[in-house]
């Protein structure tokens, strides 16, 4: 049932279904593709039962439409229920230039076709994680060029999920380049990763004391008594410019008396004044030592306001080195399915090859035909061969007695995304295609426009 309402009349509104390919696009933009391969492998590693199909036919009837049972019926005696397509896509990991089809699926048995596209939807769910993939490469790549640690980025993202599959998502691909996060779950997720942290302050252990003071001090204490070396203390619970101006370099100075870093994050208020002000306080005090502080910004944080921070640090001279950011919500808020235009299009049917042309936005059009991908002298290239970079995900044919799966690992994922994580390695904007496709495509324009 994990499928569109408009499939349960396909097989009856197309002519046949006996062979289908479709391809995936990304459409709108450049990409890390991420998800994709375990995504297809949960939803297609299975066996359909007669219990699935009869519970399928109660819920469409009730929407007045029509089941195809006779289809899964048959993939039931013909398969042994198991599902009769071949998935092929670049690797997890892999920059994907915009337009790229960088999956294929088809179906291996005939009269299934309808099956490659019954799952669209699900594939297409893979728009999120790659799209945290791609915002976390950008991220990483920023933080190169920023010429400071790699750590100065740490995930505030758990809280504003709105599931715990987003969440899930999220923090595996944020952990593929990252170091520092407050996202505890993510260690179950990807336990092989860098991640790391602080014991950090909130409101909550704050307002516990009368004397706002005495709360830090108390922080700083039991941090020094665990041998850990940092504490967050949250400024703005009550006056952040009380802290500032009256008691900025007092908390300094206990905590360097303790060999504890106190990172100070203003949280409200013109946070850009207050991080300023924090550091030429501290710059001041230290006497030409270097300010024993640090400093993070956590307030509505995503990658365009951290640039603009940062050049205003850059203005009035702030090294960089002592501001870090939390990132919540602006790592993922703006990632839906048109961030990246992914979309499922036919590239064969009913015996030809076929296009989606779409005359008034050439933007939506497709490529027909079964392709794949080719390194062209580092050009990664549309081309009509079976031997590319399109890597098998899913296959399961009469002559299997069950299905074969490629599931490649977070850890091989990872290690090939922090290949694009270096800003001096140049990405492919957008793909091209090869001289046989783009005349395949001129006689489309010839014979439909």
């Amino acid at each position: 049932m994990a499928t569109d309402c408009y499939n349960l009349s396909h097989w009856y509104l197309k002519e046949n279904m006996d062979y289908e390919v479709s391809h995936i696009y990304n459409r709108s933009r450049g990409m890390i593709l991420f998800g994709f391969n375990e995504i297809v492998i949960d939803l297609l590693n299975r066996q359909i039962e007669e219990w699935m199909i009869m519970d399928a036919e109660e819920h469409a009837r009730s929407v007045g439409m029509k089941f195809p049972s006779k289809m899964w019926y048959g993939l039931i005696k013909d398969m042994k229920g198991y599902i009769p397509l071949k998935v092929e896509a670049l690797p997890d990991g892999s920059w994907v230039p915009k337009g790229t089809p960088f999956a294929q699926v088809t179906n291996t048995e005939e009269g299934y076709g309808e099956l490659v596209t019954w799952w669209e939807g699900v594939f297409l769910h893979s728009y999120f994680p790659s799209g945290c993939a791609t915002e976390a490469m950008y991220l990483k790549r920023y933080l190169m060029e920023r010429g400071t640690d790699t750590n100065k980025f740490h995930s505030f993202g758990f809280r504003g999920h709105r599931s715990m599959e987003d969440a899930y998502w999220a923090i595996k691909a944020w952990n593929m380049v990252m170091e520092g996060t407050d996202d505890f779950h993510g260690l179950q997720h990807t336990p092989n990763s860098n991640m790391s942290t602080i014991p950090a302050t909130a409101h909550k252990t704050i307002q516990q004391f009368d004397n706002e003071i005495d709360a830090f001090k108390h922080a700083i204490d039991k941090v020094s008594e665990k041998g850990q070396e940092a504490v967050s203390l949250v400024i703005d619970t009550y006056d952040p410019w009380n802290i500032i101006n009256n008691h900025l370099t007092d908390i300094i100075d206990y905590a360097q008396e303790r060999e504890i870093i106190p990172v100070f994050r203003p949280d409200s208020g013109d946070i850009k004044e207050q991080a300023k002000a924090i550091y030429e306080k501290a710059d001041l005090h230290a006497k030409g030592y270097p300010p024993f502080c640090g400093i993070i910004i956590g307030e509505g944080m995503d990658r365009k306001k951290i640039i603009e921070f940062d050049n205003y640090f850059k203005e009035n001279n702030i090294p960089l080195q002592y501001i870090s950011y939390g990132i919540g919500a602006g790592f993922y808020k703006h990632i839906d399915r048109d961030y990246l235009g992914f979309a499922m299009k036919t590239a064969y049917s009913n015996g030809k090859d076929r296009m989606k042309l779409t005359k008034s936005n050439p933007y939506k059009q497709s490529i027909p035909g079964y392709v794949n991908i080719v390194n062209d002298n580092g050009v990664m290239t549309v081309d009509y061969t079976k031997h590319g970079l399109y890597e098998i995900v899913y296959e399961m044919d009469e002559r299997s007695s069950r299905p074969k799966y490629n599931r490649v690992s977070w850890c091989d994922i990872a290690k090939r995304v922090n290949l694009y994580t270096d800003p001096k390695v140049p990405l492919q904007e957008e793909i091209v295609l090869s001289p046989s496709v783009e005349q395949k495509k001129k006689e489309f324009r010839k014979r439909y426009l």
